[in-house]
């Protein structure tokens, strides 16, 4: 109610570490699915796509079986009691913005934006909540902390340049591997920082592909 009312409210989330180390296993998974599958099966790119696609149906499956039965949605959340937090019992989990995220980047049809992007998501939104909670002294008025978007960048660049470096070696010069991670973590933490209603799951890997994305086709 009282953000309904534009009223700055803190966040009494505790640390959640379990969820923490699920949001690295499943950035790691589906990099993996990004960068191997393809070789592995003999096909293109596409079968990365379908993959996504069915992610993508079944998060949405999952959510709609929530909306139609109590029962379900208890299910769901007893679970995943774990790592879901509270409210997405009554909200779109996290895990369904996360695959329709997978599912959108994967039409870019370039590994390695997906692949920045997810490493990304996957280790810098983590990594800026442990410290913004635990050590976030400068405030911004929606709770975020300038230590916390500060980690946010440079683990996600960091990230970024280990994913470049790691799976698609000599494509680019080491300067321009700086640029697209930077770019891509800053247009990352930019989004975690001013969104409000957008989940995190689906803003920041976005955000960042999006960035990675056309800076890619700018040096192209």
């Amino acid at each position: 109610s009282l953000k309904a009312n534009d009223l700055n409210v803190p966040s009494l989330r505790p640390s959640n570490y379990t969820r923490n180390f699920f949001h690295i296993l499943a950035a790691a998974i589906s990099i993996a699915v990004v960068e191997f599958l393809p070789a592995i099966t003999g096909f293109d790119f596409w079968i990365v796509v379908a993959v996504a696609a069915g992610f993508a149906v079944w998060g949405w499956s999952m959510e709609i079986s929530r909306r139609v039965s109590k029962r379900a949605n208890a299910l769901l959340m007893r679970a995943f009691k774990h790592v879901a937090h509270p409210h997405e019992a009554h909200h779109i989990n996290s895990s369904t913005w996360y695959v329709t995220a997978l599912l959108l980047l994967s039409l870019t049809y370039n590994p390695a934006v997906c692949s920045v992007a997810l490493a990304i998501l996957g280790l810098a939104d983590p990594a800026a909540a442990i410290i913004g909670k635990r050590w976030g002294r400068i405030r911004f008025e929606n709770g975020r902390s300038v230590e916390g978007t500060v980690t946010f960048i440079l683990v996600g660049a960091l990230a970024g340049m280990g994913i470049l470096a790691a799976f698609h070696p000599g494509q680019w010069s080491l300067g321009q591997m700086i640029l697209v991670s930077v770019l891509a973590a800053t247009a990352g933490g930019v989004t975690e920082l001013v969104s409000k209603r957008i989940d995190d799951n689906l803003g920041i890997p976005l955000a960042a592909g999006a960035a990675a994305f056309a800076l890619v086709m700018f040096l192209a």
